[in-house]
């Protein structure tokens, strides 16, 4: 009996013309986005910063030794990347999304690439997923468009900002691919190809530092599935070894940035039992969300707290499962998908390092989603094998699975056309998320849509607590409609329990700008200089307070 193929009739060599379709199928799908603007962190790089404006292309030094922006996080690559972009496109949004869209597409043709090259190994043959270069070229595509219609990938492509996500992930693969035809062939080693995958590690690592994670999984995917009997461990880990050292040189430079930013704020010590038990459901709450990409939102609620729940048991369910591949399929390409979503999501755990972040996010499936995709193609690879007559029903599934991913991904990119989409979005599936209900009126308030957020605030009980939420925005929407003294008393009141609270001074920086148009300009000095010397730091009140400081410099 012949193996079920899918799709039978296409050969391996005709799998680059299915390639091209589903590049053009991505590219359409989203198109959608290319309408899209500035968006959530997108305004403190673009809109709320005066120093990328003054950057050119040519002043590399500048853009690669400095931030570009008033964040507390340095990216070389991208920062570059930010400079460039501005130059050609300026405040047009449209360029970046462009621009965003080519960058994910080289990460799905740099998967393409890898998983072509290691899923036809014969070194490798028995973690292949079958004999036959039908089959192989089927799981090749399979995986590959399961990362690019994947829905969690909307947020990296569709938020300009996050286009550090989009190159590190690219810069990773290229490396996982460069690291592979390096070391993966029987003829040893190739010098050259080996430092060109260790300069795309660096440029990973420069993106974003979560490229650390390359750092990690390329020694282990040499160890566990490239090795052979007989070779040395202990060269390869002293060569591997000096490779880490510029980037825990970059590492500590990082570290000093966001100390010099965010002054006098210390870390919460958290006990490390504490810690392994949250870094566990953060691991299960990812891998819930790459199984049931719905419903999706821009940041999730999370209770972190020490109590075993379906998260936990999730990420409990992954840990053993990849414990048993290891130690009974060390070599089965599941193994290597499980170890792929292990690795990638160990920064986000957040066990040995606090990010000062949201804990649940779509953006850090990015690479970890390729590893769920080898796994489900495992899976259904198992079931072919074993029972042939369900290869076709199997695969048959998985088309449906990767329609269903298109559908999904197509319905949630408009959620990302404007702030008011954004976090309308996450404030329709998490009412009951006090951060949600504040960014939805805080992004109301903004687009001056006063009514809506008057009615949200008065009707939202989330927006009771902390106690001066409710008056900042009453305030906030006072002085936008022209009653000052109304906007003076609320945005005061709040801005005192704000401080006596220990929250960021939100409210400090209308208040100020009430208190300019009021003439008391001693005052609004003292209000600014709270939010400039807050320990907590918020680069959109940031630069606005420090605009105004510069237009009061002239001023008795």
């Amino acid at each position: 009996m012949s193996f079920p193929s899918f799709p039978g009739h296409f050969r391996a060599h005709r799998r680059r013309y299915i390639f091209v379709l589903l590049s053009f199928l991505l590219f359409g799908v989203y198109s959608r986005g290319f309408s899209g603007g500035f968006v959530c962190d997108d305004r403190n790089y673009f809109l709320d910063n005066d120093i990328l404006p003054f950057l050119k292309p040519w002043d590399l030094k500048q853009a690669l030794c400095y931030p570009s922006n008033y964040g507390i996080e340095h990216f070389p690559v991208r920062d570059f990347l930010y400079v460039l972009e501005y130059y050609f496109f300026g405040k047009a949004p449209f360029g970046y999304h462009v621009v965003s869209l080519v960058i994910y597409w080289l990460c799905g043709l740099a998967l393409y690439r890898f998983l072509d090259r290691y899923y036809s190994d014969k070194a490798l043959r028995a973690s292949a997923p079958a004999s036959g270069p039908d089959r192989r070229a089927a799981s090749v595509l399979f995986i590959t468009a399961f990362f690019l219609f994947h829905p969690v990938h909307v947020e990296a492509v569709s938020v300009i900002s996050q286009q550090k996500d989009l190159l590190f992930g690219l810069f990773s693969l290229l490396s996982l691919y460069f690291f592979y035809y390096a070391v993966g062939r029987e003829t040893g080693i190739r010098p050259f190809v080996f430092a060109a995958a260790v300069l795309l590690y660096y440029l990973s690592v420069l993106s974003k530092d979560t490229g650390i994670a390359t750092g990690l999984f390329l020694p282990l995917f040499w160890f566990m599935f490239i090795r052979k009997a007989g070779d040395k461990i202990a060269a390869p880990a002293l060569l591997w070894m000096a490779v880490q050292v510029p980037v825990l040189f970059w590492i500590r430079y990082s570290i000093h940035i966001r100390h010099t930013f965010q002054r006098g704020l210390e870390a919460v010590t958290i006990p490390l039992f504490d810690r392994i038990v949250r870094g566990v459901k953060i691991l299960g709450a990812h891998a819930l969300l790459g199984l049931k990409p719905f419903p999706l939102s821009f940041g999730y609620p999370f209770n972190d707290a020490t109590v075993i729940d379906l998260n936990a048991l999730a990420g409990l369910a992954v840990i053993l499962i990849f414990l048993f591949f290891v130690l009974r399929r060390r070599r089965h390409a599941a193994t290597l998908g499980l170890l792929i979503f292990l690795v990638y999501l160990l920064p986000a755990l957040q066990i040995f390092v606090q990010i000062f972040n949201a804990f649940i996010f779509d953006r850090y499936l990015f690479i970890p989603v390729i590893g769920l995709g080898m796994v489900a193609e495992g899976g259904i690879s198992a079931i072919s094998r074993r029972r042939p007559a369900f290869g076709r029903i199997a695969w048959g599934a998985a088309l449906l699975v990767l329609a269903a991913f298109c559908f999904i991904t197509f319905s949630y990119i408009p959620a990302f056309r404007s702030d008011v989409a954004t976090s309308r979005n996450t404030y329709r599936y998490y009412p009951e998320w006090s951060s949600s209900a504040f960014n939805y009126a805080y992004a109301l308030i903004e687009e001056g849509r006063y009514a809506e957020a008057q009615a949200l605030i008065e009707g939202d009980r989330t927006l009771e607590k902390p106690l001066w939420v409710r008056s900042y925005l009453q305030g906030w929407i006072a002085l936008d409609s022209g009653d000052i003294g109304s906007a003076i008393r609320l945005l005061a009141h709040s801005a005192g329990l704000a401080v006596e609270g220990g929250y960021y001074p939100y409210p400090a920086v209308p208040l100020a700008r009430a208190l300019i148009i009021n003439g008391e300009l001693s005052r609004a000095r003292l209000y600014l200089d709270i939010v400039m010397s807050s320990p907590i730091h918020n680069t959109v009140e940031f630069y606005r307070a420090k605009k105004m400081l510069e237009e009061l410099q002239g001023s008795p």
